[in-house]
């Protein structure tokens, strides 16, 4: 069993070309870290080791949330390894036949812009942007890993030179397969391959050899998504265009792209649910203050019924009492007085005047004359 001093290896996490990570408990600090470490056969590369210590420090010097912390960098017996933060969701590579739920592939997709863009702007182009390189957090969220075959745009290593592409043959973006100089908006090709794949469960472009796959990212058309995923084929297009002047520019722009899609300003395709579109919600916003003054006003008018069934019942009473005194028969008459605004506020004259009118409405039905004197 490998021995790393401060460090007692659990068990193996995972193998690449050139390391093998193992989960490990740091012995110091009493918390579980990813121990990568350079196969021992690649240990006397003229190569290789400067490659894997040059990960380190790209790694090392880029602080984000979404990029995958780097503890400590080492050498043992002149193997170099380092430690790095352990998130035990894995990676997102697998992804089954049919794909998984669009809204946790963008929201993978966002995360990692985020890591892209910020990575980016400290003028480091990741060049391998993969599922294996994408690890999962316990809460849903994702971080990127493997800066490898980083490169910094301002630097020359050495360690590649122009000509040659490095990278893995399915998600590399056209000019990093014709070997020409990359920038970010390579990254951005590779991970709208990775989209494609979490949203459809295969890749674009399928190929006996790495030759046969290079050819179709420089020359094929986009590949079409299937139609309950239509509403995301801009998105595709856009990460997937050939030349990077047409392709989606920035980390930044693309979390703008995927926001939109989260937020509904799209439709986004939720296991047959269509997510509420912003015109219904401007239509909401209008609709909601005239909701509410035609509740008020039906409250209103229900007081106002109310009130002039008080006085309804009011003028009924008083019909009923002046049948009761024997107003003289034949050429008697009733005359109705203009009822008085008594509130405090001198505003219920309306009342007043309903209740006048409604008063000589009942008398009026009675035998006899009913006279009304206005107010002077």
């Amino acid at each position: 069993m490998l021995e790393i001093p401060g460090y007692s290896i659990q068990r193996v996490l995972g193998h690449g070309g050139m390391a093998t990570v193992y989960l490990a408990v740091q012995e110091s600090l009493g918390r579980e870290v990813a121990l990568k470490v350079l196969l021992p056969s690649l240990a006397s590369d003229p190569v290789a080791p400067e490659r894997f210590l040059r990960e380190a420090r790209f790694a090392a010097q880029l602080h984000h949330p979404n990029i995958v912390a780097i503890h400590e960098v080492g050498t043992h017996d002149g193997t170099p390894y380092m430690a790095m933060g352990y998130e035990p969701g894995g990676t997102m590579a697998g992804t089954p036949p049919g794909g998984i739920d669009p809204r946790t592939a963008l929201r993978a997709v966002r995360d990692i812009s985020l890591a892209l863009e910020y990575a980016h702007r400290q003028g480091v182009v990741h060049r391998d942007i993969k599922p294996e390189n994408i690890l999962r957090r316990t809460d849903g969220s994702c971080v990127l890993s493997d800066f490898g075959i980083a490169h910094a745009v301002a630097a020359q290593t050495g360690l590649t030179n122009e000509g040659t592409s490095v990278g893995t043959p399915h998600y590399m973006s056209p000019e990093q397969l014709r070997g020409e100089k990359v920038d970010g908006r390579a990254d951005l090709y590779s991970l709208g391959v990775v989209l494609y794949q979490m949203l459809t469960g295969s890749l674009p472009y399928q190929g006996t050899d790495g030759w046969a796959i290079g050819v179709q990212h420089i020359s094929a058309p986009i590949p079409r998504l299937p139609a309950k995923l239509a509403h995301l084929q801009p998105l595709i297009d856009d990460l997937l265009a050939k030349t990077p002047a047409e392709r989606v520019q920035s980390g930044a722009v693309l979390v703008e792209r995927v926001d939109a899609l989260l937020g509904g300003s799209q439709p986004a395709y939720d296991t047959g649910r269509i997510l509420l579109q912003p015109a219904r919600r401007v239509h909401w916003l209008i609709a909601a203050p005239i909701a509410l003054m035609v509740v008020a006003s039906l409250m209103f008018v229900q007081q106002a019924q109310r009130k002039r069934a008080d006085a309804r019942a009011t003028a009924a009473a008083v019909a009923a009492a002046a049948d009761d005194t024997a107003i003289p028969a034949q050429g008697a008459s009733i005359a109705v007085l203009p009822l008085v605004d008594m509130s405090e506020g001198k505003d219920q004259g309306w009342f007043s005047d309903g209740l006048s009118e409604e008063l000589i409405n009942v008398l009026a039905q009675e035998p006899g004359h009913v006279d009304y004197i206005p107010g002077v």
